[in-house]
């Protein structure tokens, strides 16, 4: 399928906003059935995951948002907590009337959806983690980098070099990723401002769950790509030492963004999980 698709998802989707805290919350969804939804990374919005969209929605409802801090939220990018984006989570779902719904949490979204599961037991009937982690301490130089980000303030599309720093870092760590989707994750990912990037890192950087994972009590399903240059192999290790029963599919050859790295592959991956895990329906249109 290739990346003109895009606009296919584009005609087809549906958004919504809400007010919760302060904040204008936006939501897209597409197709029917059981809900899956789904939780994004640090940086970008939920059309990063328009494959998962486009592929998905034939058996389910496919359901994403964005996080606070981005563009015309209503929020002071950077004023936000952990324990808010896990309420904004909470509150997308009363707001959908979600009472059991498939949960997917990439990267930093997987620290809300481990949040989320663990605070709110019964809920979510399946957790899918991808690209996620326990616990993943900042390196001296992304600390040196945030802090020089956040002083001077810049939105990220008009900080110099910004292109060729991203697509060096996501070539770098996303794998058997053509030009076309580098170019694509980039433009998305740069629409978030500078200081929201800065304080979503700092909370990855205090995130610390392993004392809570014998929490969960619901079918996990961890995917990693073997080459993350982001979320190394020991955090991604210790997530899946510390879940107790989780199953993991590994992607050889393959970096940090699943999803458009090796959309297929990954889809397939999907629904052959969830296809094993049977809920009922229920989500507000």
């Amino acid at each position: 399928m290739p990346l003109t698709d895009y606009c296919r998802f584009e005609s087809q989707h549906e958004t919504g906003t809400f007010n919760h805290n302060g904040c204008r919350l936006t939501y897209a969804w597409m197709g029917d059935g059981q809900p899956l939804v789904l939780i994004n990374g640090m940086g970008g919005d939920f059309k990063l995951f328009y494959r998962i969209f486009l592929d998905l929605s034939e058996d389910y409802r496919v359901i994403g948002y964005n996080h606070r801090g981005e563009v015309g939220d209503g929020t002071i990018p950077g004023g936000f907590s952990h324990d808010d984006l896990v309420d904004d989570f909470a509150a997308l779902c009363d707001h959908l009337q979600l009472d059991s719904f498939h949960l997917l949490g990439f990267s930093f979204g997987g620290t809300v959806a481990q949040r989320y599961v663990f605070d709110h037991p019964g809920k979510a009937s399946s957790l899918i983690l991808s690209s996620a982690f326990a616990r993943r301490p900042l390196l001296w130089y992304e600390r040196w980098l945030i802090h020089l980000v956040w002083l001077t303030g810049l939105p990220v599309h008009r900080m110099p070099g910004r292109r060729l720093f991203s697509r060096f870092t996501h070539c770098r760590h996303l794998f058997r990723i053509d030009p076309e989707r580098v170019c694509f994750l980039c433009d998305h990912s740069m629409e978030t401002p500078s200081r929201t990037l800065v304080r979503r890192a700092m909370l990855i950087d205090q995130f610390d769950i392993r004392s809570r994972l014998n929490e969960n009590d619901c079918p996990v399903l961890l995917l990693r790509g073997e080459r993350d240059g982001i979320v190394p192999t020991m955090f991604s290790e210790e997530l899946k030492q510390y879940l107790t029963g989780a199953m993991e599919t590994s992607f050889p050859d393959v970096g940090h963004f699943l999803p458009l790295s090796v959309p297929d592959e990954f889809n397939s991956t999907l629904k052959t999980f969830l296809s094993e895990v049977n809920i009922p329906a229920r989500v507000a249109r």
